[in-house]
């Protein structure tokens, strides 16, 4: 009977239940009355499993990551470098090669010259010594690619293979037209169309190194992806199982425990005063609030000190701006003294500089807290002592932090000379030594000292020295160089000075036996001293044609003095009766050497000018004209206004046998002449064009000149006009 009345009461208890339905049940009644130390220890150990599954799937999937990585920094980047450098290495040797064959072929032909051979010769000879070791380097680093990438290690080899035979075909080309004589445009054709090879082989092994580098970042990045999947699905359990068993022992945590937490919640807020009790709980509870403390009092020491570099960084950074913008050496030393003795809180600073800025004295100076900058003398002795010191320094460690200088056996020089001040002759404390310089030369040293107690000096406090000596003698370098530029530059401005004088001097002293010459000539040629054979007629028209060209070069030599000092006088002038003067005056010579010239000028123009120095420069323009066209050829001068209003033209078109184009860049230059104007043996000093530049300029104009070589050249002469000649 009572089974039934159980029966009836409950009647599922008949029915099996299903299996993954019980053991949570079963779970849960284990757990019931256990210690929180049980569940605590139960939590730990599924926990740590957990972790531990997360941290071997991390760790599988970081060492992947880490191999695709090290392929990548180890394989396909310094293959790509390798392959840049292969290809620099061999535009530099293709460059010195064409440039040596070209000198070789400018010399033989003795023309301009277009370098030294033995520049070119020197590059190339470069880059054959480095090119191998390069290929050589491609080829190791190719060998170690296990073909993990897009890319297989068959194909990177054909690609290596391809480059290797192009390059080496090159080669071989270049060492058969370095020792060839007879170059031809189709040898220089034959190396480029070698060396496009090089190029075309080379571009294809770094976009195949290049697609090998993404095939590679993207698996890491699938890697890592996994990886992250992987570790939050274990991260995540880890969380559920904690925070079930944690929620099950939350009831039986201690109020200590509780005031942790609040402490740590109130020190994660900022505040600095708040520390965890020590003494109250269980051992294990009391030391991790000894932790906790600790740990704390870290966290703030780590803050104060970043801190305090933040606060050096930035006075380190104003100081070098100032120290840059400062007016001389001097008050450089001292914004640098000032800075670092403020900055650091230290009793006082020094400064003496072994290897100054030329000129200047030799002397310390020192900087006192609460009392500023100020020079003080250093005897030679001491100086040398510390000369040898600080050079000893600077070869070795450059920096040089003493916790306490009372504890060493014997101050050096070095401390004597710099950390001791007249009035203060006590040496002691904690010193840091930090000596500057450029290069391998030291210029200076500058120490820092706290008089009383030991103190350690940070890394951050050497650092920040180091920048601002550092800055110091960068603006002792600049200024070093300013005054030997000011030096070369007075030199050279007083070179040019005596160069005008000596020329004018010159040139004056030349005119007055010429003159003497001329006169005499004139008096033989006219029979005034005896008659004359035909043959000494002859002799004497040769030197008068020389006395002539003597002086016109004389004349240009005084003309270009003369526009310097800005001698002339202004004046209205007509541009179309000057031009046709100047016609008139040089028809007479080309109708002896047989030129077709033609004047045309009806521009109706008056330019304001001096009228001497703007005929000169006219003349010298037409006359350079006819003395350049050969018989048969035509010379044509017109004057033409400009397109803009203001402005009228003088325009020399001539048939002559023009300028090369690589030479053109020269004309201006004072006696540079032509090679072709050479090579014809045509007489001239090479200062018409200068003196007619020279002369149009300073009247506000402008000369250009286009030349074609064996066809002719066009002088444009430019002027601001005045205004239209009166009919």
């Amino acid at each position: 009977m009572s089974g039934q009345t159980s029966s009836l009461r409950n009647p599922t208890e008949t029915m099996p239940s299903p299996r993954w339905m019980t053991w949570p049940a079963r779970w849960w009644a284990r757990m019931d009355g256990k210690s929180v130390r049980s569940r605590l220890t139960m939590l730990t150990v599924l926990t740590s499993i957990l972790v531990m599954v997360g941290g071997m799937v991390a760790l599988v999937g970081l060492r992947d990551s880490l191999g695709r990585a090290e392929q990548d920094t180890h394989v396909v980047a310094p293959a790509l470098d390798s392959n840049r450098e292969l290809k620099n290495t061999m535009v530099s040797g293709q460059s010195a090669l064409r440039g040596y064959l070209i000198a070789k072929l400018t010399e033989r032909e003795k023309l301009e010259p277009a370098g030294s051979p033995a520049v070119f010769l020197e590059r190339y000879e470069t880059a054959l010594t480095s090119y191998q070791d390069h290929l050589d380097r491609l080829d190791s680093l190719l060998a170690a690619a296990d073909g993990v990438g897009s890319v297989s290690t068959a194909e990177l080899t054909r690609l290596r293979d391809r480059q290797r035979q192009a390059v080496m075909a090159w080669w071989a080309y270049a060492a058969s037209a370095k020792l060839t004589y007879d170059i031809t445009p189709l040898l220089l054709m034959r190396g480029d169309a070698l060396f496009a090879d090089v190029d075309e082989a080379n571009a294809a092994l770094s976009r195949a190194l290049l697609e090998q580098r993404d095939s590679l970042a993207d698996a890491l990045r699938d890697t890592i992806r996994a990886t992250q999947r992987q570790v939050l699905i274990s991260t995540v359990a880890a969380l559920l199982a904690a925070a079930l068993l944690g929620w099950w022992s939350m009831r039986d945590l201690t109020v200590p425990l509780a005031r942790l937490r609040d402490t740590c919640l109130r020190q994660s807020s900022g505040s600095r005063d708040v520390w965890a009790d020590e003494d109250r709980g269980a051992r294990e509870v009391r030391e991790l609030a000894v932790g906790l403390n600790a740990l704390t009092s870290s966290h703030h020491t780590l803050l104060d000190g970043q801190t305090y570099a933040l606060k050096l960084a930035q006075v380190a950074r104003e100081t070098g701006r100032r120290i840059q913008d400062a007016p001389d050496l001097e008050s450089a030393v001292e914004l640098s003294l000032d800075a670092v003795g403020t900055a650091l809180g230290s009793d006082d600073c020094c400064l003496l500089m072994i290897h100054g800025v030329a000129g200047g004295e030799r002397g310390g100076f020192g900087w006192k807290a609460g009392q500023g900058s100020q020079r003080y003398s250093v005897s030679e002795e001491a100086a040398q002592l510390v000369r040898r010191e600080v050079r000893q320094l600077w070869k070795g460690e450059r920096c040089l932090a003493i916790p306490d200088v009372t504890a060493l056996d014997q101050p050096s020089a070095l401390f004597q000379a710099l950390i001791r001040q007249g009035q203060d002759p006590a040496v002691g404390g904690a010193v840091l030594v930090a000596p500057f310089g450029v290069g391998e030369v030291p210029r200076g040293v500058m120490t820092a000292r706290f008089r009383t107690g030991r103190r350690t000096w940070s890394e951050v406090e050497t650092g920040f020295v180091q920048f601002i000596t550092a800055e110091l003698a960068r603006g002792a370098e600049a200024e070093e160089v300013a005054h030997a530029r000011s030096e070369q530059m007075t030199r050279l401005e007083e070179l040019d000075r005596q160069k005008d004088e000596f020329l004018s001097t010159v040139s004056h002293e030349l005119r007055t036996p010429l003159t003497s010459i001329a006169g005499y000539l004139e008096l033989i040629a006219d029979e005034d001293v005896g008659s004359l054979a035909e043959e000494q007629r002859q002799m004497l028209g040769i030197i008068d044609r020389n006395v002539t060209r003597l002086r016109g070069l004389i004349e240009d030599l005084l003309l270009i003095n003369r526009m310097r000092d800005s001698d002339t006088q202004i004046e209205a002038v007509d541009l179309d009766a000057l031009v046709m003067k100047v016609g008139d005056d040089v028809a007479a010579v080309a109708e002896m050497r047989g030129v077709c010239f033609e004047v045309s000028a009806d521009a109706g123009a008056q330019v304001m000018a001096d009228r001497g120095q703007l005929t000169r420069a006219v003349s010298n323009i037409v006359s350079n004209a006819v003395k350049f066209t050969g018989r048969g050829r035509r010379v044509r001068v017109r004057t033409v206004p400009s397109p803009e209003s203001e402005r009228v033209r003088v325009v020399c078109v001539d048939e002559g046998i023009g300028i090369p184009d690589h030479e053109q860049s020269r004309l201006f230059t004072r006696f540079f002449r032509a090679s072709n104007a050479t090579r014809a043996q045509v007489p001239g000093a090479g200062l018409g064009l200068v003196v007619a530049k020279g002369i149009v300029e300073a009247h506000g104009g402008a000369v250009t000149i286009h030349s074609v070589q064996d066809v002719g050249t066009t002088v444009t002469v430019e002027l601001p006009l005045v205004f239209p000649a009166p009919s």
